[in-house]
């Protein structure tokens, strides 16, 4: 049983620390005003993203969507799976006639009798859906940017639609399908898009650049850090509905070591929780606290150390890292600043470590360092 989630998006109930944050999201988008929300992999971002997309629907009536950047590879199939997604908000058969073919969706919708196709898409300005086949690229591609405010006109609800790993558009299209987007959304009055990315750096880039066409088109919130005390009341409420208390210094240990960063201190839980259970014990000391921290150090260090294997390629990242872990300054002395603020820029475009002052640098996830000062 996962107790503590790590491997799927996670579910409103264990979405803590972030409300406020969630609700001015919520309220943004509802007014039509996009937003951009980035930061490295593993923190939540996802999660925060789909129960805003689930308050607006469920609590205000929206639409809406989401797709992820990281799985298309052309401006087209961009396209087709945003149309897809766009029209599976009134009809789930959709997305899965578009996996078969547009022609499969467009006969479908020349024949069906569904309330979507009689009451929304028969009108004149969704025409093109039932021929979708026979249009050239840069033709799907505007239509598909445009279909959000359209259905919002017919249906007069907003739309929200989530594009997930958004940086992953310069890849897709670059340039050119950017500049479409610019130009057919701004002119949109009932719809809102909520960019998250991995690459903090690049969305940042894409957004806050002046040369680039999305300069100033979203707002840029941070998402907020989990404090200690909504992790606290958290992780014992979701002991004690297994009938298990702990020792209130555990659960500070445990957040110290994780360093609140939310993935490794889902996975510490749960490996807490596993010992727990396979030793069938209802109370939770320091003993079994030290097994769970060792249990997750361990699998966490084969990935930290795959990670440190994909920097060899990159001159003085290494040294970089190793010397942030030991809180030394961050150039090392005697080598070439200009590679080396190379190597600084691409550990932070990756989600490796943050800026947090002049010259000053963390990292983002704590048991990383941790792992990094055992190597030295």
């Amino acid at each position: 049983m996962s107790l503590f989630p790590t491997t799927k998006i996670l579910p409103a109930e264990d979405i803590i620390g972030r409300d406020v944050f969630i609700r001015d999201v919520t309220r943004r988008t509802l007014e039509h005003q996009s937003v951009m929300i980035p930061g490295p992999r593993r923190i939540g971002k996802t999660a925060v993203a789909t129960e805003v997309l689930r308050r607006c629907r469920e609590d205000h009536g929206a639409l809406t969507a989401s797709v992820d950047l990281f799985l298309q590879s052309t401006p087209e199939e961009f396209a087709k799976n945003l149309i897809a997604e766009v029209l599976a908000s009134q009809d789930s058969r959709v997305p899965t006639l578009v996996q078969e073919s547009l022609a499969a969706l467009s006969r479908w919708l020349q024949g069906s009798e569904s309330e979507l196709v009689v009451r929304v898409l028969n009108s004149v300005e969704f025409r093109w859906l039932s021929r979708m086949d026979r249009l050239t690229g840069e033709e799907l591609v505007e239509h598909a940017l445009a279909l959000p405010q359209t259905l919002a006109d017919r249906m007069h609800r907003p739309v929200v639609i989530l594009l997930d790993e958004f940086q992953d558009v310069t890849d897709v299209g670059g340039t050119a399908l950017i500049k479409r987007m610019r130009a057919i959304w701004q002119r949109q009055s009932a719809t809102a898009y909520l960019f998250i990315g991995s690459q903090g750096s690049m969305m940042r880039s894409l957004f806050g650049q002046s040369a680039q066409a999305l300069y100033r088109f979203a707002d840029v919130l941070q998402l907020p850090d989990i404090p200690d005390d909504a992790w606290a009341p958290y992780i014992v409420r979701k002991f004690a509905s297994q009938n298990i208390t702990l020792d209130p210094a555990v659960v500070r240990e445990l957040l110290r070591h994780a360093g609140g960063h939310p993935y490794d201190t889902m996975k510490m839980c749960q490996a807490l929780y596993d010992i727990a259970r396979d030793h069938n014990r209802t109370h939770i000391d320091a003993n079994i606290a030290w097994l769970a921290q060792e249990r997750t150090t361990n699998e966490l260090a084969a990935v930290f150390q795959s990670e440190l294997r994909g920097w060899e390629g990159t001159p003085y990242a290494r040294q970089i890292l190793m010397r942030l872990a030991r809180n030394q300054t961050v150039y090392p002395p005697g080598v070439n600043s200009g590679q080396a603020k190379k190597a600084v820029d691409a550990l932070m475009a990756n989600g490796v470590i943050q800026r947090i002052g002049h010259g000053r640098y963390a990292f983002y996830e704590p048991m990383f360092q941790r792992y990094l000062m055992g190597q030295a």
